[in-house]
C-alpha cells in the first residue's frame, strides 16, 4: 500500500474524516486559512527555487555566467513581495475586503520571513522535493518544504503559518520524524536538525529539534499501525471538540460533537 503522509495525518485526526475525504470522496470547500497557507507556501517555493538558481550560478564560478546571473531577479525583499502578489489566491475569499486583509497580512508576514532568511548564509539542498519512504510492504509519500546543508549535515525546515508552538510540540512532531528517515534515505546523509518555522504577521519564529533512534522507531510503528488499519477499513470516528469544530464534514457526521 502506498499513501501520503498528509492522508495518514488526517487518519490520525479522525478515521471517519479520512473515510469521508478519501474513501467516500465527499466534496469539501477550501477554507480561507488553507488558501492563505497555500499562497504562502507557493511563494516560498518560488523564492527557494530562485535561491537555487543563484546558488547554481555562483557554484559554477565561471565568468561566462555573469550575464545569465543578472537575468535572474535579485534575492531581495522587493522580489519576495512580487512573488507574493503573483501567488496570492483571491478566489477563495467571500469578498474583496477579506482578500485584501489577508493579502496585507501576507506582506507583513513575509517581511518578517525575509529578516529571518537573511540572518545567515544558506546552502540549499532541495526545495519542495517529493519522497517515498519504504515501510515494510508499504510506502509513505511526502514532500520536503526545504532542506539546507551545512558542515554538520542536513537541516530540515518545514514552514507553518499558524501561531508559534513550543519546543515540546516540535520535539513530538511526527511529520518531522518522518522527514528525517526520508531525507537520510534520499540524500544518504545524516540529519542533524529539524525545525518548524512559524511565519505570521508579528514575527517569524524558528523552533529547532533533534530526533533520537527511539523516536524514529516509534514513528515507524505509528505509521505502520495507521496503514494497517486503513487496509482493514477501520474508520471508527474519534470525535474531539477541536477535530470536530474544524472538520469540513461535521454537518454530515453523526458522531460530530462540534458546537457550531
Amino acid at each position: 500500500m502506498q499513501t501520503s503522509y498528509s492522508k495518514i495525518s488526517l487518519y490520525r485526526t479522525c478515521p471517519k474524516q479520512y473515510e469521508y475525504a478519501y474513501v467516500k470522496e465527499l466534496p469539501r470547500s477550501i477554507s480561507q486559512s488553507e488558501s492563505y497557507g497555500s499562497s504562502i507556501h507557493n511563494t516560498l517555493k518560488q523564492w527557494g527555487e530562485l535561491e537555487v538558481q543563484h546558488q547554481t550560478i555562483e557554484d559554477a564560478q565561471l565568468t561566462m555566467f555573469a550575464d545569465e546571473q543578472e537575468s535572474y531577479p535579485k534575492l531581495d525583499l522587493a522580489t519576495l513581495e512580487k512573488l507574493w502578489q503573483k501567488n496570492f489566491i483571491r478566489s477563495t475569499y467571500r469578498n474583496t475586503n477579506e482578500a485584501m486583509q489577508d493579502e496585507q497580512k501576507g506582506h507583513k508576514a513575509l517581511q518578517h520571513f525575509f529578516e529571518w532568511w537573511k540572518n545567515k548564509e544558506r546552502t540549499i539542498c532541495t526545495i519542495e522535493s517529493g519522497f517515498s519512504l519504504p515501510l515494510h510492504n508499504h510506502a509513505v509519500k511526502g514532500r520536503f518544504d526545504r532542506i539546507e546543508q551545512d558542515e554538520n549535515g542536513l537541516h530540515i525546515i518545514d514552514f507553518k503559518t499558524g501561531s508559534p508552538k513550543d519546543t515540546n510540540y516540535v520535539d513530538e512532531n511526527l511529520q518531522l520524524t518522518v522527514y528525517v528517515d526520508a531525507a537520510e534515505v534520499v540524500f544518504k546523509q545524516p540529519v542533524h536538525t529539524v525545525s518548524l518555522v512559524f511565519i505570521n504577521v508579528d514575527q517569524t519564529v524558528q523552533v529547532d529539534s533533534k530526533r533520537s533512534a527511539e523516536q524514529r522507531k516509534e514513528a515507524k510503528d505509528i505509521l505502520f499501525a495507521c496503514l494497517t488499519n486503513i487496509e482493514h477499513e477501520e474508520y471508527t470516528a474519534t470525535p474531539s471538540l477541536k477535530a470536530c469544530t474544524y472538520c469540513p464534514y461535521k454537518n454530515v457526521c453523526k458522531d460530530s460533537i462540534a458546537t457550531t
